[in-house]
């Protein structure tokens, strides 16, 4: 595994870098509100995250959702050899602890039914804190999970459905693999129905953006990844995995970050205006620059061009995969985006010479986005 911030960076790296800054410490308090154990089984144990928020679960299709996260892990608990444990972690703002308390007691309530009635045993632990920070809830239920010896996690968003027995499929895939590893579902977007999101689906059909390593919208990985934390200054998890286990010097870079086959998730694209999508965007170049500032030269470059810019003609070679008429439209779509790229990086180096560097990236966690359901 590669550390980060890595050692031996080039100056640009450097200037990049210089444009953020850890986020301000905050003391976190968080409580642990239900903690029901499953029996000792001798089996390897596997933890599941769900990091959450008050307003973005519960403004959604709630039972619906539950109904098909239950399925899925009592399904993966009684496929597989494991001892399963899932952990919900959520967030509450404004609204106060008591509404956090409040959400997550609705959570686990219908979760602990499906369980019980399964007869397999599956752990069941939930904790409010204060939001907001995706990567914050991250690294409270790490910590939980390695104080019960869990191995690996799956990593799953609380926004997106998943097809039947994703989840059983991920962990059978990671149980036959070396460690450390990441491996995850192959991610299938939907479009709002507003001519912003059809129009941003329709273009990503061109460039094919970072399909071929995980996500952690579904996605296991062994604990020691993460463990003990994953640095503030990093507000994405499956950027920090990615960057962590890629290996450039390697016969296959991208070996330990795997997809599998037959297990799909299903996420919406961008947003639903124009806004919202740029919004979008800019957090996802921010996150760009933050991980190649900070990454080995050589696993940056493997990134750019094997992943980011892959098409990008004459800088990387030319893709003809799918025919040369798609493949010069995602020449050009590319270009277009490493403009877009370029612009974002030369704000943070003017933010680090003038000393006002970017000390966060927000999660978008604000509960407007609807979550698809499986094909």
């Amino acid at each position: 595994m590669h550390a980060l911030p890595a050692p031996g960076r080039g100056i640009l790296q450097k200037l990049v870098a210089r444009g953020f800054a850890d986020p301000p410490q905050e003391a976190q308090h968080v409580r642990t509100v239900h903690d029901d154990p499953p029996p000792a089984s001798g089996r390897r144990k596997v933890g599941v995250f769900l990091p959450t928020m008050t307003k973005r679960l519960l403004s959604q299709d709630l039972d619906g959702y539950l109904a098909g996260l239950a399925s899925e892990i009592v399904l993966a608990a009684l496929d597989q050899p494991i001892e399963l444990h899932l952990f919900v972690a959520m967030q509450y703002g404004s609204d106060g602890a008591e509404a956090g308390e409040a959400a997550l007691d609705t959570v686990l309530a219908g979760l602990a039914t499906a369980f019980a009635e399964c007869g397999r045993g599956i752990g069941l632990v939930g904790i409010i804190l204060k939001g907001p920070g995706k990567v914050v809830s991250i690294n409270e239920m790490t910590a939980l999970a390695a104080a019960r010896g869990i191995e690996a996690v799956l990593l799953i968003d609380d926004d997106v459905g998943f097809s039947e027995r994703c989840f059983s499929r991920v962990i059978a895939a990671w149980l036959d693999a070396p460690d450390p590893t990441a491996i995850g579902a192959r991610k299938i977007g939907k479009a709002f129905d507003s001519r912003p999101s059809v129009l941003l689906h329709k273009l990503k059909g061109f460039t094919q953006p970072a399909e071929n390593y995980p996500h952690a919208c579904c996605m296991i990985v062994s604990i020691e990844v993460i463990s003990p934390k994953i640095p503030e200054i990093y507000s994405s998890d499956d950027g920090f995995i990615c960057f962590r286990l890629l290996d450039a010097s390697a016969p296959d870079p991208l070996g330990r970050l795997a997809l599998i086959d037959d297990g799909y998730c299903y996420h919406m694209v961008g947003g639903r205006d124009t806004g919202e999508i740029t919004s979008r965007i800019r957090r996802m170049l921010l996150h760009h620059h933050l991980f190649l500032s900070h990454a080995e030269p050589a696993n940056a470059r493997y990134y750019l061009s094997k992943i980011l810019f892959f098409g990008m003609w004459p800088w990387v070679p030319f893709d003809s995969s799918k025919g040369l008429g798609r493949g010069a439209v995602k020449c050009l779509l590319k270009h277009i985006y490493a403009l877009w790229f370029a612009k974002i990086g030369v704000e943070l180096i003017l933010r680090g010479f003038g000393k006002r560097p970017l000390r966060e990236i927000n999660w978008g966690g604000a509960g407007s986005e609807q979550r698809p359901k499986a094909a």
